[in-house]
């Protein structure tokens, strides 16, 4: 697999433990939709960057949460995804399509 060994979100992962600790889970998905929601708003009504990068860093938070309580590492979530669409690009288009520098790429399970 091309992708780095170092990629990993863990020790943000590992912060937001610290910081939210679990939360009950039903209620963190509410709370997880209603930033994504505040994340899309800030985009949509052409917020500043600054507005939106907070947005999306509330986002993100949720998200590390989600991770701790279901006890999924994001950066392995983060890797399967990424190979997923490698996997579909190099079927689509025999190739990467947006990046010319990784060569000799293999469908990977």
């Amino acid at each position: 697999m091309w992708l780095s060994k170092k990629m990993s979100a863990r020790p943000m992962q590992e912060e937001a433990l610290k910081i939210y600790g679990k939360y009950d889970l039903e209620k963190s998905m509410l709370w997880m939709t209603e930033e994504f929601g505040e994340f899309f708003k800030s985009i949509r009504k052409d917020a500043g960057k600054e507005e939106i990068t907070g947005e999306m860093g509330d986002l993100l938070a949720w998200i590390f949460c989600m991770g701790n309580i279901l006890g999924i590492k994001l950066s392995d979530a983060v890797k399967l995804t990424f190979q997923k669409e490698i996997n579909r690009q190099i079927v689509k288009y025999s190739k990467l399509k947006y990046c010319d520098t990784l060569k000799n790429l293999k469908i990977e399970k």
